[in-house]
C-alpha cells in the first residue's frame, strides 16, 4: 500500500521574508460511504457486512459525546 501525496511550499504568515518551507499534502483518492468501508472490514474479518455496519454507525453516533 502506498501513500499518495503532492509537496505543497508555504511561507510563515508572520515571517514572509523567510523562505516557504515544504510539507507533504496527501492526496485525496475520492470519497468512500460507510457501505463500502462496512464491506472491506467484513472481507478482512469474521463478522458481515450488517454487523460492521451497525457498530460503525453506533461509533459515529458515540465519537462527539466522547469527544466534548
Amino acid at each position: 500500500m502506498s501513500v499518495n501525496f503532492n509537496v505543497v511550499a508555504r511561507v510563515n504568515p508572520q515571517k514572509r521574508e523567510d523562505p516557504p518551507k515544504y510539507y507533504a499534502s496527501l492526496k485525496s483518492i475520492g470519497k468512500r460511504n460507510l457501505r463500502y468501508i462496512a464491506k472491506r472490514i467484513s472481507d478482512k474479518s469474521t463478522l458481515n457486512e450488517i454487523d460492521v455496519k451497525a457498530v460503525l454507525e453506533g461509533f459515529i453516533q458515540v465519537i462527539p459525546e466522547i469527544l466534548t
